[in-house]
């Protein structure tokens, strides 16, 4: 009987140790079933750069993956050390009515972006715009492939860092502008005006810039906006400063100041002698003894100081007075040779038949 019992025990824990082994293996398989279940995958890479802003704000290095659950992430890299900084969207790849495959992109921030499948190389190229620093923002190509380049944020951020490691410093544009007159507005914001009448607004770093065209009348500037011409703003006058006052619905009720003392150089002067250079470059000669020299449609102008002896002009740089150019005279022509390294060889030539307005 105890044998019979022993027995009945003993296959009593069996049982119930072979229970609880398959109850534990029932719950492996669950959490196996579960490890199997299909993870969203990378559909599609968004990927792209912009270098616009590189000198006053930062480069702007884009990566964004397109999971295959229909959900993603954009990945905006900016100054370098940083944490990327991440928008959340949906998306959708389908074809249209017509047969086209359309790619959708939404950041629930601007309004969806829509753009068609290049049939050649399977890509999208989305004109991708993004804010940064508040309100301000500017647009970036990015190329939408269904090839996965970088595997991680990590990975990404390293290629986005040597990438601007290999950039090469720009070399001085020699056609920059000089401005004329600059409106000072603190903390390195301005307003530069220039000889082609056109002014540039600065402001944060440089992360806001707007373009106007300037006419000056009766000791009054307007500014008229280069996108918007209808819009303007007008400078007044307080004792001997000169003010302009900018408000815009982005700046929360903030309003931004410039001042200048001395707008003289806003004068309108008519030169006296001009020597053509062609494709409407010019050296233009004034009654005070100034003079423009002018190429590129305005977009390079160096000023100078100008002498006459004994039928021959002296032309001296205004920033470097020992730099010195003088004229040539060829039958009745009399004749200027401008060059200089940015060049690359290459000669402006300037050239005026009368110059008795200069005697």
């Amino acid at each position: 009987m105890k044998k019979l019992f022993k027995a009945l025990t003993f296959l009593s824990v069996a049982c119930a140790v072979t229970a609880s082994a398959a109850a534990f293996a029932a719950c492996g398989d669950d959490d196996k079933d579960n490890g199997d279940k299909t993870k969203a995958t990378v559909s599609y890479q968004c990927l792209g750069f912009t270098d616009e802003l590189a000198g006053s704000f930062s480069s702007f290095d884009f990566m964004g993956n397109l999971l295959s659950d229909g959900t993603g992430k954009i990945y905006r890299y900016e100054q370098k050390g940083s944490s990327p900084k991440e928008t959340s969207v949906t998306w959708k790849v389908e074809k249209d009515r017509d047969g086209l495959t359309m790619l959708t992109l939404d950041d629930d921030i601007e309004d969806p972006f829509e753009v068609y499948m290049d049939d050649e190389t399977q890509t999208f190229e989305l004109e991708y715009r993004f804010a940064f620093a508040g309100s301000y923002h500017r647009e970036v190509k990015l190329t939408v492939s269904s090839k996965v380049t970088y595997n991680s944020v990590d990975d990404f951020v390293k290629a986005a860092d040597e990438r601007r490691n290999n950039i090469k410093p720009s070399t001085p544009d020699p056609g920059k502008k000089e401005a004329l007159v600059t409106f000072a507005g603190g903390e390195g914001n301005s307003i530069e005006f220039y000889a082609d009448n056109t002014a540039v607004l600065s402001a944060y770093n440089g992360a806001m810039k707007f373009d106007y065209t300037w006419k000056l009348e009766n000791d009054v500037i307007t500014l008229a906006s280069k996108e918007k011409p209808d819009e303007k703003m007008t400078s007044v006058k307080e004792g001997n400063t000169y003010k302009f006052s900018y408000t815009a619905s982005f700046l929360g009720g903030q309003t931004l100041t410039f001042t200048c003392d001395d707008i003289s150089k806003l004068t309108v002067k008519t030169a006296v002698v001009t020597f053509a250079g062609g494709e409407g470059n010019s050296i233009k000669f004034y009654a005070d003894k100034t003079a423009v020299l002018s190429a590129y449609n305005g977009a390079m102008n160096f000023d100078y100081t100008w002498t006459l002896e004994n039928d021959i002009i002296t032309l001296a740089s205004k920033e470097k007075p020992d730099e010195k150019m003088t004229s040539v005279k060829e039958g009745n022509t009399y004749k200027f040779s401008y060059s200089a390294s940015f060049l690359g060889g290459q000669t402006l030539t300037f050239t005026c038949n009368d110059i008795s307005a200069l005697k």
